[in-house]
């Protein structure tokens, strides 16, 4: 999910409210990235949306902005302190250049990122992040620290092409060590 449908009006956020409940009364697993905007709405309303979400969320995807908004704070051991304690079970924090920081509550992970040497296009950045992040987690739910790679490693290439979603990878694209977080299991011999 994203935030910025909730800040389109009362229906869509009601539309995400309902998605979620139903994902969750499921058993279906929610991301979502607040991906504020504060052009849409206003830091109140912003919150008052966003927080009821997190907490019924799976995976938290924050910038350093939407954690600012959110819980006060960018510094990643408290905002994910704090994400954790608002119900959220996986949080990320993307801090761009810095890197990602990931925690499930019992175990931190952070890579840095990715070096870009001639960025073209920030936007689309984030999605890809997501996108690789919550796919590699899908897969290998057991490996932060991989999916948080993937996540680190879809961003990068983002930014290195225009448009939003034109340099997000494929499977085929990932390096060897980040596709094998996508091979199949193995199993032990009889």
């Amino acid at each position: 999910m994203t935030g910025i449908t909730c800040a389109l009006g009362p229906s869509p956020r009601a539309t995400v409210e309902l998605a979620v409940r139903w994902a969750g009364g499921h058993g279906w697993p929610v991301s979502l990235d607040p991906n504020h905007r504060p052009q849409l709405w206003t830091d109140e309303e912003a919150r008052a949306a966003l927080l009821p979400l997190v907490a019924r969320c799976s995976v938290l995807l924050l910038s350093v902005e939407d954690a600012e908004l959110l819980f006060a704070t960018a510094e990643p051991g408290a905002a994910i302190a704090r994400a954790h304690g608002a119900r959220a079970r996986i949080v990320v924090l993307k801090r761009g250049a810095l890197g990602a920081v990931a925690s499930d509550g019992k175990v931190t992970v952070e890579v840095p990122a990715v070096d870009v040497a001639e960025p073209v296009d920030p936007v689309g950045a984030g999605d890809a992040f997501d996108a690789g992040f919550v796919a590699a987690l899908l897969r290998r739910g057991d490996d932060l620290g991989g999916a948080l790679a993937v996540g680190a490693h879809a961003g990068a290439c983002a930014v290195r092409v225009t448009g939003e979603h034109t340099g997000c990878p494929r499977l085929a694209d990932l390096p060897g060590d980040l596709k094998a977080l996508f091979a199949p299991a193995s199993t032990p011999p009889a």
